[in-house]
């Protein structure tokens, strides 16, 4: 009966966790069955932990610390929105396998991000000057699980039609090298 917010990623201060967890006293304000699960470890766990407690809000979000890869499909299978605020870009590795599993996104408008999440139809892209709604757009989100489906399967299925698989994307890499290798050494294929 809880609803789960997840983020994913290496805790480094330009991955955004600090706005996440800020947007956190809000949304409790309004509904108490939420858990902000953060999965990840690094520099800046320690004052991101130190932060949950200043806000009074440590009983909420939860540091899951480093899991293996494999793992990771399991956070996707349970959470109701997956957030990402990264400052340089939101387009990651972590965005991507979000998208895949059909987990309703929240993500900032940086870098390429807006190329493969189109705001209100795969997920809510924010630009910096919006950050201040976060909250609301998460009690919005949290609260309409028909719209929240419908931008998770959305997200799924331009996944499923544009996203490589791992093997496609390892024999592509694997291609690549093997010519740039051959181009070097002067050998044909």
């Amino acid at each position: 009966n809880v609803k789960i917010v997840l983020s994913i990623c290496r805790l480094s201060r330009w991955k955004g966790v600090h706005r996440l967890i800020e947007a956190v006293p809000s949304v409790i304000k309004e509904r108490t069955d939420v858990v902000f699960l953060i999965v990840g470890d690094g520099s800046e766990r320690r004052r991101l932990e130190q932060l949950a407690t200043d806000l009074g809000v440590s009983k909420y979000v939860r540091f899951m610390g480093h899991v293996p890869h494999r793992d990771v499909s399991k956070y996707h299978a349970i959470a109701d929105v997956y957030v990402t605020l990264q400052d340089i870009s939101s387009l990651s590795a972590c965005l991507l396998e979000a998208m895949i599993c059909g987990v309703c996104i929240v993500t900032l408008n940086t870098g390429d991000t807006r190329s493969v999440i189109k705001n209100g139809e795969y997920g809510i892209l924010l630009n910096h000057s919006e950050l201040p709604f976060l909250p609301s757009i998460l009690l919005d989100l949290l609260s309409n699980e028909e719209y929240r489906k419908v931008l998770a399967n959305n997200a799924r299925q331009y996944a499923i039609g544009n996203f490589w698989t791992w093997e496609e994307r390892a024999e592509a890499e694997i291609r690549l090298a093997e010519k740039l290798i051959h181009k070097r050494t002067g050998d044909s294929l």
